[in-house]
């Protein structure tokens, strides 16, 4: 982590931040990506549209606008692409992708292909309580093969919709994971860790084993450096949040029989806007 009350400076004709104070000589560049890659796994954000506003977004915020939509013809034709250059995973993420009434459809498309190994959906899960999309999500699902992850970041109702800036959705979003949870579905959960809900670690997976012992996978991460995120540097940790937050999940860790992912951001504050971050 960086250090509070450190300035990085990007020396653009260089590409390279001046950082001999921090890391003790080491340097960190800006790097980019140029040799042709064959991934497996595809996230393809369909819409950005979104009921919920939350405060770490990374599609809102500055970033409003950029995503836009794509057709349903757009996202078979990549499906198609995907597949057929050796792709096995499928993710669809937005905004809010459960608003697209196509999207059973368009599960049911992908499924099509024998080269698919699994889909997933990645939602708040407000719409998964509306049981007959719900119904037509489960149809459309006639391999077996898809999972959803649900992001909550509290099992408490007022920190939840203060973070998600949509009151009234997380009874929503509880009644939607039951639905999928009691129909068997292969459901994780998606935890953003903030200065609001990090002390309640603990208490949030006390919860999951209690009301969802099914659910066995959850993850942990820290809001990424962009659109809502850069806004609301309050939500944010400061550069030692590593060691504000360890305790509780380590508690969190020892109380749990599920398995407890972590994929954790350096704070907006500290996080260059320019590229990947590679130390040396």
């Amino acid at each position: 982590m960086i250090p509070s009350g450190q300035n990085l400076t990007l020396d653009q004709s260089k590409n390279k931040m001046k950082t001999t104070d921090i890391f003790k000589g080491k340097e960190i560049e800006a790097s980019s990506h140029d040799s042709v890659r064959h991934p497996e796994m595809l996230y393809i954000s369909i819409d950005e549209q979104c009921n919920q506003n939350c405060a770490f977004c990374v599609v809102k915020g500055g970033n409003e606008g950029k995503f836009g939509s794509m057709s349903t013809s757009a996202v078979k034709k990549m499906i198609r692409a995907f597949i057929g250059s050796g792709g096995r995973h499928i993710i669809f993420t937005g905004g809010e992708p459960t608003l697209r009434n196509d999207l059973p459809g368009i599960i049911a498309y992908a499924e099509k292909f024998a080269g698919l190994y699994s889909i997933a959906i990645i939602t708040n899960g407000t719409r998964l309580s509306d049981k007959q999309y719900g119904k037509d999500l489960l149809a459309a699902d006639k391999k077996n093969k898809l999972g959803i992850c649900v992001s909550l970041h509290s099992h408490k109702e007022r920190i939840s919709e203060s973070l998600t800036h949509s009151f009234g959705t997380f009874k929503k979003t509880m009644r939607g994971i039951e639905y999928f949870v009691n129909h068997g579905k292969n459901l994780s959960i998606y935890h953003v860790i903030t200065s609001r809900n990090y002390k309640d670690l603990p208490g949030f997976v006390k919860f999951l084993n209690k009301t969802y012992p099914r659910i066995k996978d959850v993850t942990f991460a820290y809001p990424f450096p962009q659109g809502n995120a850069l806004l609301n540097d309050c939500y944010a940790f400061c550069p030692d949040s590593k060691k504000k937050c360890s305790s509780h999940y380590l508690r969190a860790r020892r109380m749990s029989p599920v398995w407890l992912g972590k994929n954790l951001f350096m704070s907006s504050k500290c996080h260059p806007r320019n590229g990947l971050i590679n130390i040396k």
